[in-house]
C-alpha cells in the first residue's frame, strides 16, 4: 500500500506539474498573442500616418500650384497696370505737347510770319537734329571701339 501511495502521489505531482506548465504554456501564448496584437495596431497607426502623409503632400502640393497661379495673376496685373500708367503718361505728354504745338501756331499766326515757311524752316532744323545725333552716335561708336 505504501507503495500505491506513492505512485498516487507521484501522479498527483505530475498532473499539478502538467497543469503548472500548461498555465505556462497559456500565459506564454497570451503574453505572445497581446505582442502580435499590439504589433498589428502599430502597423495600422503607421498605415494611416502615411495615408495621412500622402494627403498632407498631396494638398501642399496643390496649395503651392494656387499659390502659384496667383503670383501669376499678381505679375500680369501689375505688368497691365504699369503698361495702362506709362500709356496715359505718353497721353499726357503728346497732349502737352500738343497745347504746346497749338500756343506755338497762335503765336506763329499773330506774328503774320508765313505758316508754309515756319513749318520749312522747322523741317530744316529737324534734319540738322538728326545729323547731329547721328553724328554724335557714331563718334559714341568709334570711341567705345577705341577704348
Amino acid at each position: 500500500m505504501r507503495l500505491y501511495n506513492a505512485y498516487i502521489n507521484l501522479k498527483a505531482a505530475e498532473s499539478v506539474e502538467s497543469g503548472f506548465a500548461a498555465k505556462k504554456i497559456a500565459k506564454k501564448i497570451e503574453e505572445e498573442d497581446k505582442a502580435l496584437w499590439t504589433l498589428a495596431d502599430d502597423e495600422e497607426k503607421q498605415e494611416a500616418e502615411l495615408d495621412r502623409a500622402e494627403r498632407d503632400s498631396d494638398i501642399n502640393a496643390i496649395i503651392a500650384a494656387e499659390k502659384k497661379e496667383i503670383e501669376d495673376i499678381e505679375d500680369a496685373v501689375n505688368y497691365a497696370f504699369n503698361v495702362i500708367r506709362d500709356a496715359i503718361l505718353v497721353v499726357h505728354t503728346e497732349l502737352d505737347e500738343l497745347n504746346e504745338l497749338m500756343m506755338h501756331d497762335e503765336v506763329l499766326k499773330k506774328s503774320g510770319f508765313p505758316e508754309e515757311v515756319a513749318d520749312q524752316l522747322e523741317a530744316l532744323l529737324r534734319d540738322e537734329v538728326e545729323k547731329i545725333v547721328t553724328h554724335l552716335r557714331e563718334v559714341s561708336r568709334e570711341s567705345i571701339k577705341a577704348g
